[in-house]
C-alpha cells in the first residue's frame, strides 16, 4: 500500500498535514477511562484537523460504577487473627495497620468477579468526544444510584467504561465491565472507609467527580460523596499511587 499511504511521523500537536482528515482513529483511554489517556490530544487533532462532518473512532465513551463486596479484602485482614492458632504468635494487632495498607485512598486496578458486584452498575458520565471539550475534561463527574442484589458487606465501589465506535447496523462496544470478558484496563476499585452492611434492594447513591491531579495531569483523582441505604453520607477521594 506504499503507493497510497504515507506515514508523517510526528506528534499530534506538532505534525503538520498537507490538508483536513476525514477520520481520527484512537486508543486513547486508560484505567478508569482517564487515568493516563491521551484524550487531549485527540481533542487538540479534532479540533485543528477534522473535516465537517468527519468522523472520530470511538465516538462515545461512557462511565459507570457498582458497588462491590471483595472476599479477597476480608480473606486478608482476617489473616492477622488465624496466626496464633497456627503458629502461637498473637498478631492481631496487625489488623488496624493492614487495612490502613489495603483499605486506603489508592486508585486500585483489579479484575472484578461478576460474583462480587452487588448491584446493576449505574452510568454516571458520558462523553461524546465530537462535542467534548478540554476545559470540560477537568472535573468529568455525575450522579448514580444502585440498589443492591441482597445481603453482602459493600466494602468498595468499581469503576469501568465503555467506549462504542459508530456502525450503519449495530454500533460496536468495547466494554470493560465485570459482566464482561475480562480486558487487560479490568477495573479500578475504590475501597471504602469502612465495609457498610446491605440487604436485597437497599439503595446506594452519590455522586462521583474524576479530574486530573495536580501532580501530574496524566494521573486522574476521584472523589466520591455516596450514601449507602440509612448510613449517613459519607465523602472519600482516591489518587493514583
Amino acid at each position: 500500500m506504499e503507493d497510497r499511504i504515507e506515514v508523517i511521523r510526528g506528534t499530534v500537536e506538532t505534525v503538520d498535514l498537507p490538508e483536513k482528515v476525514e477520520v481520527i482513529v484512537s486508543e486513547w483511554m486508560g484505567y478508569a477511562l482517564l487515568h493516563e489517556s491521551m484524550l487531549n490530544s485527540v481533542l487538540y487533532a479534532r479540533d485543528k484537523w477534522l473535516s465537517p462532518g468527519g468522523i472520530i473512532l470511538p465516538s462515545k465513551a461512557e462511565l459507570y460504577i457498582a458497588p462491590i463486596s471483595d472476599p479477597v479484602v476480608e480473606d486478608r485482614l482476617h489473616f492477622w487473627y488465624t496466626v496464633k492458632d497456627q503458629y502461637g504468635v498473637d498478631m492481631s494487632c496487625m489488623s488496624d495497620f493492614a487495612t490502613t495498607c489495603i483499605m486506603n485512598s489508592d486508585i486500585t486496578v483489579n479484575s472484578v468477579t461478576v460474583e462480587d458486584v452487588l448491584s446493576h452498575p449505574a452510568r454516571f458520565a458520558e462523553l461524546d468526544l465530537h462535542s467534548v471539550t478540554v476545559e470540560e475534561l477537568r472535573s468529568v463527574k455525575g450522579k448514580f444510584r444502585c440498589e443492591s442484589f441482597g445481603s453482602a458487606a459493600v466494602n468498595a465501589f468499581c469503576v469501568h467504561f465503555t467506549v462504542t465506535f459508530p456502525c450503519p447496523d449495530k454500533p460496536l462496544v468495547l466494554s470493560t465491565s465485570p459482566f464482561k470478558p475480562e480486558t487487560h484496563w479490568k477495573q479500578a476499585v475504590l475501597y471504602l472507609d469502612a465495609p457498610v452492611d446491605v440487604v436485597q434492594d437497599t439503595v446506594v447513591t452519590g455522586e462521583v467527580s474524576m479530574y486530573p491531579s495536580e501532580e501530574s495531569g496524566r494521573h486522574i483523582c476521584i472523589h466520591v460523596d455516596y450514601t449507602i441505604g440509612e448510613q449517613k453520607r459519607q465523602v472519600q477521594d482516591f489518587l493514583h499511587p
